[in-house]
């Protein structure tokens, strides 16, 4: 009997673990999950974070600035279609490079970020 108690309690455990995770997982956008996001613009301020310094860099944006808006484009089924914008995607200003010229770290951190400045943009993007 107590080795049925335990075997539930382990099950239990790993049923909600399982239904925590699967938005970190899965390929849909869910609301509300930042790390789900794959069209995502993010308002930035380098003061929060050394990515937003590194992403400059690595665009080469000089000189660097401390507030602007990135844009991220991955939802795209095929790679060659992921893109990154340095302001404004309708600005002629805007910077635009491929997403796997950014270095894999960086990328990761921007998907990762979770902050309230990051917006999701995958309901608006054939608007």
């Amino acid at each position: 009997m107590k080795c049925s108690k335990t075997f539930i309690r382990f099950a239990i455990v790993i049923i909600m673990t399982y239904f925590y995770c699967i938005p970190l997982f899965s390929q849909e956008v869910v609301e509300g999950h930042p790390k789900t996001y794959k069209y995502f613009k993010i308002l930035v301020h380098t003061d929060d974070d050394n990515v937003f310094l590194d992403v400059q860099k690595e665009m080469y944006v000089n000189p660097l600035i401390r507030s602007y808006i990135l844009v991220v484009n991955i939802s795209d089924l095929n790679p060659e279609n992921h893109y990154i914008v340095f302001g404004e995607e309708n600005d002629a200003s805007k910077i635009c490079t491929s997403w796997n010229s950014i270095s894999p770290k960086t990328r990761l951190k921007l998907v990762n970020w979770c902050a309230s400045n990051k917006i999701n943009l995958q309901s608006t993007k054939y608007h």
